[in-house]
C-alpha cells in the first residue's frame, strides 16, 4: 500500500480534521476532534491519522528516547531494530 494515496480511487490523501459535536442528556456538549487523512477527490475515504512519537533525547548513536502523545516515554535501542527494505533480505 502506498502512503498518502487513496485506496479506493488512487487520488492523493490530504490532512484534515474530523470534528464531532454531541449534545448530552443534561444539555451539555461533547466536542471531539482528531487529525485525519481524506481523499482529495472526495470519494468518501477517510482514515484517522496515527499519532507518532517524538524524539526528545539521544544517547550515543544507537539509543533514542521517544515521547508518545499520551506522555509515556520509551527507549528505542537501534542495535536491536532492523531498518531497511524488503529487497535487502
Amino acid at each position: 500500500m502506498k502512503w498518502f494515496v487513496c485506496p479506493r480511487c488512487g487520488a492523493d490523501l490530504v490532512e484534515d480534521v474530523w470534528e464531532e459535536l454531541q449534545e448530552t442528556e443534561d444539555g451539555g456538549f461533547v466536542f471531539d476532534a482528531h487529525p485525519v487523512y481524506v481523499c482529495q477527490d472526495k470519494c468518501g475515504y477517510m482514515k484517522r491519522a496515527e499519532d507518532t512519537p517524538r524524539i526528545i533525547a539521544q544517547q550515543g548513536d544507537d539509543r533514542l528516547l521517544l515521547l508518545y502523545p499520551n506522555d509515556q516515554g520509551r527507549i528505542l535501542d537501534l542495535r536491536n531494530s532492523w531498518i531497511g527494505t524488503a529487497d535487502a533480505c
